[in-house]
């Protein structure tokens, strides 16, 4: 309990004029990797505590303003170094815009939801078949839904995308800003396939199911050739843990009770990592730092294996038939 209070002690004006970045971070409980993302949350997190009566602690959300100014590089009108009263309704106006604007997202989204929802009872068919995508990638073919509709002879299925940087290692921009509101979204309603990228996969791991059996499939209908063209992705449900332990820094001391099994690594996921096929169905990678790459996984909402398995081995088969075309020629 100590501990927890001596973070929300806040600095003096001329503590403050001695900080580094480094000590500013210490400061949030933050370490010196914190993304911009993390940084924007404790700041949030402790402004809100203060912000409650400004006038009574105008000095305090100064101060707090020149310590996150120090950790992020982002310039905060305060008045630390003068002493002079700022534009209260000026910094008011910029704080609640910059702080509130994820009700409204959170409104927009669910007047959306409500109209798809009308949508959905009202004037459109039953969605037959579920495909989730998730990743720091866009989808703009009609690859997926051409599959479902054509070969497989889905009448309406569903084909969601959110580009989501998972893992908090790029910034995000105005396209992947929303992509964990789209993501919970998707998954809520569940799906027979989940596609990850291979930077994304393990965040999503708890809502896949091992494909052991499937693989086995694999081996025993495809050549040694055409098994070398795809990856099976190994993982446990510790993996998944530890990962988002790491990823995670505010609930990185949380404890997760083992469960029987946890330890036991199963395959979760079919990786193929040939560029051109991946753009040729439709994905475009937006990593900066990750070539393309896309894992196919039975998600544990599925309400047809054979369904999923059928779709899985559709992409998997086009993968290895346009390899071995492009090899013989």
């Amino acid at each position: 309990m100590d501990n927890k209070e001596k973070k929300f002690v806040v600095p003096s004006s001329d503590e403050i004029r001695e900080m580094d970045r480094i000590s500013a971070l210490v400061f949030f409980g933050l370490r010196e990797d914190a993304t911009d993302y993390l940084i924007e949350e404790k700041y949030w997190q402790y402004i809100k505590r203060f912000r409650v009566d400004r006038k009574s602690n105008a000095d305090i959300l100064d101060r707090i303003n020149a310590v996150y100014q120090i950790a992020s590089g982002k310039e905060v009108s305060t008045t630390v170094d003068s002493g002079v009263p700022i534009d209260k309704k000026k910094l008011d106006i910029k704080n609640y815009i910059y702080y509130s604007w994820w009700k409204y997202a959170l409104g927009l989204l669910a007047v959306f939801v409500a109209f798809l929802i009308v949508k959905q009872v009202f004037f459109t068919p039953a969605i037959d078949f579920r495909v989730v995508a998730l990743g720091h990638f866009q989808n703009s073919g009609s690859y997926m839904e051409d599959l479902a509709t054509e070969r497989l002879e889905y009448k309406n299925p569903f084909i969601g995308v959110a580009d989501i940087i998972a893992d908090n290692s790029e910034q995000a921009d105005g396209y992947s800003q929303y992509g964990t509101l789209a993501a919970s979204a998707f998954l809520s309603t569940g799906a027979e396939v989940i596609i990850t990228d291979s930077k994304t996969t393990l965040s999503f791991l708890a809502y896949m199911l091992p494909m052991d059996d499937f693989y086995a499939r694999l081996e025993a209908e495809l050549s040694e050739e055409q098994l070398s063209r795809i990856v099976p992705i190994y993982y446990s449900l510790d993996d998944h843990y530890e990962h988002m332990k790491r990823i995670d820094q505010n609930h990185s001391e949380d404890e997760v009770l083992p469960e029987p099994g946890s330890d036991v690594k199963h395959i979760y996921g079919i990786l193929i990592q040939d560029a051109e096929f991946i753009r040729s169905v439709g994905f475009d990678n937006r990593w900066r730092s990750q070539q393309p790459s896309l894992v196919l996984s039975f998600s544990n909402s599925e309400s047809s294996r054979a369904d999923a398995e059928e779709f899985i081995y559709s992409i998997i088969s086009d993968y290895i038939n346009d390899a071995l075309v492009d090899s013989a020629a």
